[in-house]
């Protein structure tokens, strides 16, 4: 992992404008194929790690970071987002062009990120991404839609 990809997932918002600013590649891949947006996108640390990940997640979009490159097993930063329950950096991806239809997993068994607001009960989520054109009918490897689960 690069440097970006720890300050990142460290919430650490001041270095990681520091190495923007000399030239830190934001799509830059570690061995497990996540970009620094990825680790951005989740939500484990503590609420101002947190909240500094919003504006890195922000930030990164800015700089071009690519919103729907999937990880290793083709988790999107959005899919990420919703599993860690993070609305406010899914709306920040949302207007940055993220897909709110490309599933999870090679095999499609996470589904999408609307399968995973629906599972854990998260309306305000699943309302956001349908404002964004969720598709409503996409299924899971199951056959299940997100209003199924």
């Amino acid at each position: 992992r690069s440097a970006l990809h720890f300050a990142c997932e460290d919430g650490s918002l001041e270095l990681v404008e520091l190495l923007i600013k000399h030239q830190a590649d934001v799509n830059q891949l570690d061995k497990r194929k996540e970009q620094p947006l990825h680790l951005a996108a989740r939500c484990r640390s503590v609420a101002a790690a947190c909240n500094n990940q919003v504006a890195i997640v922000r930030l990164l979009c800015e700089q071009g970071a690519d919103v729907n490159f999937p990880t290793s097993i083709d988790c999107t930063a959005l899919y990420l987002a919703a599993f860690y329950t993070c609305e406010n950096k899914a709306r920040v991806l949302l207007s940055h062009g993220a897909n709110p239809n490309m599933r999870c997993d090679r095999d499609n068994s996470f589904g999408s990120p609307l399968h995973i607001a629906s599972m854990k009960d998260r309306s305000s989520f699943a309302e956001l991404l349908i404002q964004h054109d969720a598709d409503l009918n996409l299924v899971n490897a199951t056959g299940y839609t997100a209003l199924q689960l």
